[in-house]
């Protein structure tokens, strides 16, 4: 087989605070109590077996040999009242009334004095639990009060900050609870698991690192850190917020001559109008407008056509502006969606308007402020950045009146005007040849069957496209893109597309019948020749994947030993070096460069594209894609390589494939998709290489293959599982409903849990009462829960500092070179007329 080439350079995403803050909030002495009291319960289940089973019988035989019915009757009771547990000291005197010095008596005496120990275990249980929570709300607080975790809550959600933590920070109650501040723990709570137990990329709570491997060094591992938080931090005004002022800048009169007016993507030139792409509609133009439309381009500005026409450029501003209430042009300040810097794009847009320009002085001034402002952020303290977002604020709603925040409630959705990013303290971390050959020996059998299954989903994907392709085209040898796209979701919505295929549900019995043959208990153990018949889907062509990976480790000497466990995580179709989280690092052009030169390798990835769509936030560096942007709604900068408009695409079938070609040039794309789950885009991309999820329902077991945990073990449960129906179940009752779950499912202390109506899965700990609270809130608005155990786990986090360890993963790119004897390979070889 065909060795994978990885990318020297890897991204580390890490936490920005330890692990063992996390333990502070664990409520150990409540937990401890509760197991014993849950053992004595189930100790008090065995002997009530018994009691009902053996001791229950022989008694009433004997009572019915005696015709005693009052001791038949009294057997009734009680036997209703073990059943219960409900059974007492006063229920125990009369059955030593009736049957003293007897089997039945004696295990009637075990079950009393059980069920009495267990209603002391309660009682005490409670008040234990009173008191631990007491101190855990003052840890909780000073955890909470400390600077950094301040102003992460506030770079996270202003409106958080500013209305709940600085009152929940001045409170001094802690032996009454109030409704409001149990409210604010559970908030604070959700952003602590957020800053020390999940991978982020945000600030310096999700610092920005990067590892290497380095082929000439002799330590297997190398890892150097510096003390702190961060080493560089870098504030940007996001995409969204630079597009409102663009707007506003845009509707200057005396700017307007000189925007530079664009076709609409959503709309195409026909011989006397226009055609919609997306709805059914067809427009004629009188033959001024219709002039108009086939000489905007997007660079020549409004006051050069009108010379060109020899009109006044108000004139022709009108006309552009009727056209653009209709939907055929664009007309404004386009921010490109490729690069990193909108703001500063705008800002030299606005430099660069001739002097003369009336409103220019008084928008290059408001930039200049923003500029300095953000600049101020950026270097300032603390206080100093709160009142600094406060001017910001303030002077872009003047400007706009446009809200500054969205979505100011939820901990993982907030947008602010401005963006932090920052560089971690990891001064080096690489590896060398040795522990990458390990390394690639290990992962190699689920790399070789993610690429099956990415060849056998792109035969798929072809296969349902063909058959969406003939029932649109009707008898058209080729039908525009846009109308392909437009056609595939309508019938999406409709239900009319029929996903079945025999090829892809045999796949996926086979997985499930190798999975399920090679289960022992809660772990499913697969060898390479386990996978034998999955693997020869391989077609043997071009490849890459973009995995996230962990490294289970008692420290870093185990590690560059060999003493570990590799943890897979997501399974990503981008190529991380393409992105944003590429900012901080110095070697990043080189790497840019190393990863053409790896794709001058693969011949399918020569015809490679991607969807330029409206940028959505910090986006893809899309200034390092060497392949073709297929421009729709987003603009591209200058430093694309190729750019073909959506329009200009057409659907059609060559020696049997679908393909996507440009209808003027003939030439094929091969779309690079790293999102949206579209048949339109999946028919035409790069194999699908990403891991294959295996679901056994309410519980499925951990998956390794060749000693890497390929699947974290998983459980799918009814929210009715953990909490009752009763709405005043006391604080006590509730850590002991999920403690007795815990035990019934036999689920581990830690895992991560995921509800519908949340956007990211969350930390949890059943030893702590504050995220047993928080889960609650949302069991109660949601049917289930899906939980996955944390792995690695507290035990195996390798990476620490002066301050604790941290979760952290890696996240790199491979691609694979097509392989002999491959189609793609001999197909090249025959191109070229030699060996490759």
């Amino acid at each position: 087989m065909s060795e994978w080439k990885y990318i020297s350079k890897m991204v580390v995403r890490r936490t920005g605070f330890p692990f063992e803050l996390l333990y502070r909030i664990a409520f150990d002495k409540s937990a401890a109590h509760i197991d014993k009291q849950l053992e004595t319960e189930e100790q008090l289940q065995r002997e009530i077996g018994v009691l009902l089973s053996e001791r229950f019988t022989e008694q009433v035989k004997i009572s019915q040999a005696k015709q005693a019915r009052q001791e038949l009757k009294l057997l009734s009771k009680y036997r209703r009242k073990v059943a219960k547990g409900q059974v007492s000291l006063q229920d125990l005197e009369h059955v030593r009334l009736y049957w003293p010095n007897t089997p039945f008596y004696e295990q009637f005496a075990k079950v009393v004095a059980l069920a009495e120990e267990v209603r002391k275990l309660h009682r005490e249980g409670e008040a234990i639990l009173a008191e631990e929570l007491v101190h855990k709300r003052r840890d909780l607080q000073k955890l909470v009060g400390d600077p950094f975790f301040a102003e992460a809550v506030f770079i996270s959600n202003p409106d958080v900050y500013e209305y709940s933590y600085l009152k929940y920070i001045a409170h001094d109650e802690f032996e009454k609870r109030t409704t409001r501040l149990k409210m604010l723990e559970k908030r604070f709570i959700a952003y602590l698991q957020r800053f020390a137990a999940k991978n982020d990329t945000a600030s310096f709570f999700g610092p920005m690192n990067y590892a290497r491997f380095d082929l000439e060094q002799t330590e297997p591992v190398k890892l150097d850190m510096v003390s702190g938080k961060f080493t560089k931090r870098a504030v940007f005004y996001s995409f969204w917020m630079t597009i409102v002022l663009a707007d506003a800048i845009s509707k200057e009169p005396s700017i307007r001559p000189y925007l530079a007016p664009r076709l609409h993507p959503l709309c195409t030139l026909t011989e006397d109008g226009v055609e919609y792409l997306f709805i059914d509609g067809r427009r004629k133009l009188p033959a001024h407008l219709l002039r108009l439309l086939r000489d905007v381009d997007g660079t020549t500005t409004a006051r050069e056509l009108a010379n060109r026409y020899d009109m006044p450029v108000e004139q022709l501003i009108q006309q552009i502006e009727l056209l653009v209430k209709q939907r055929m042009i664009l007309f404004g300040i386009e921010i490109p969606s490729t690069i990193f810097g909108p703001f500063d794009y705008l800002h030299e847009f606005v430099r660069a308007l001739p002097d003369h320009v009336e409103a220019k002085a008084k928008w290059a001034a408001e930039l200049d402020q923003f500029e300095q402002l953000r600049a101020a952020f950026e270097g300032g303290t603390f206080e100093q950045r709160v009142a600094i977002s406060k001017r910001m604020e303030e002077r872009f709603v003047e400007l706009t009146r446009h809200a500054t925040r969205r979505l100011a409630g939820k901990t993982y959705a907030d947008r602010t005007l401005y963006y932090e990013e920052c560089k971690g303290t990891i001064r080096n971390l690489s590896f060398n040849k040795a522990f990458l050959d390990d390394f690639h020996s290990r992962i190699e059998p689920i790399l070789e069957l993610i690429a099956s299954y990415g060849e056998m989903m792109r035969g798929y994907y072809q296969r349902i496209g063909k058959q969406v392709f003939r029932e649109i085209a009707q008898g058209q040898s080729e039908i525009p893109y846009a109308h392909f796209i437009r056609r595939v979701q309508e019938m999406e919505e409709q239900g009319k597309i029929n996903y079945d295929d025999e090829i892809f549900n045999e796949f996926h019995r086979k997985l499930y019948a190798v999975v399920k043959a090679n289960q022992e208990g809660n772990i499913v153990r697969l060898t390479q020749e386990d996978l034998a018949e999955l693997i020869a889907h391989d077609a043997g062509g071009s490849l890459h994947t973009s995995p996230d990976l962990m490294f289970a480790a008692r420290d870093v000497e185990a590690l560059a030993r060999g003493d570990y466990q590799i943890v897979l995580g997501e399974v990503h179709q981008f190529v991380s070096m393409w992105g944003s989280q590429f900012l901080f690092d110095s070697d990043r052009e080189a790497v840019e460069q190393e990863i053409e030169q790896v794709i001058q390798e693969l011949p399918a990835y020569q015809k490679l594209s991607t969807i330029l769509n409206t940028r959505r936030h910090k986006g893809l560096l899309y200034e390092a894609f060497p392949g073709t942007l297929i421009q729709f709604l987003g603009k591209p900068s200058d430093r694309a390589k190729h750019v073909v408009p959506l329009r200009d695409l057409v659907v059609r079938i060559e020696q049997d494939e679908l393909v996507l070609a440009d209808r003027h040039s003939n030439r094929t794309f091969t779309i690079y998709n790293s999102g949206d789950d579209n048949l339109h885009l999946w028919a035409f991309a790069v194999p699908r290489v990403a891991s294959i999820p295996i679901d056994f329902g309410q519980h499925t077991p951990r998956i390794e293959i060749n000693g890497v945990v390929y699947q974290r073990e998983r459980w799918v449960l009814p929210s009715r599982e953990f909490i009752g129906t009763d709405p005043d179940t006391s604080d006590y009752d509730l850590f002991l409903a999920m403690r007795r779950a815990k035990r019934r499912h036999q689920l581990p202390r830690w895992v991560f849990v995921r509800v519908e109506n949340e956007k990211k899965p969350y930390y949890f700990d059943f030893d702590s009462f504050f995220l047993i609270e928080l889960l609650h809130g949302h069991l109660k608005t949601n049917d289930q829960v899906t939980m996955t155990e944390m792995y690695p786990g507290p035990e195996h986090l390798w990476m620490r500092d002066e301050d604790g360890s941290y979760c952290i993963e890696l996240r790199g790119t491979a691609f694979r070179p097509p392989l002999p004897g491959s189609r793609e390979y001999e197909a090249t070889r025959e191109e070229l007329g030699m060996n490759i």
